[in-house]
């Protein structure tokens, strides 16, 4: 992932924009740390945590600011209130079959 981020960094760059890292999950990782030098690197801004929420609410205007209060941060917040208690989900697909895992529980598709 940080080589293909990286990469955008440097194609907005060769292309005349400014590129901007967005991640509103605050959990520090040294992949986290190493995407947002080379975003650094490449005269780029990164937002992080906080900062991508304020960032995002400074930008969007009031109705879009509305959108993005009601439909994506509160259902965050609420999600984050039971964390501990959610179990992991992974989707594969394998040929014409999707399977959807959530803890020990898979469903097939097709």
């Amino acid at each position: 992932m940080a080589n293909y981020s990286a990469c955008f960094a440097s194609y907005c760059k060769n292309s005349g924009f400014r590129p901007i890292l967005l991640v509103l999950d605050p959990t520090p990782s040294s992949r986290l740390t190493d995407l947002a030098a080379e975003f650094d690197t490449c005269g780029g801004l990164s937002y992080i945590g906080d900062d991508a929420w304020n960032h995002l609410e400074e930008r969007a205007g009031e109705v879009m600011g509305k959108f993005i209060e009601h439909y994506i941060k509160e259902p965050i917040a609420e999600i984050t209130k039971h964390e501990d208690t959610l179990k992991p989900i992974s989707i594969c697909r394998r040929e014409d079959v999707v399977e959807i895992t959530i803890g020990d529980h898979s469903r097939f598709f097709k």
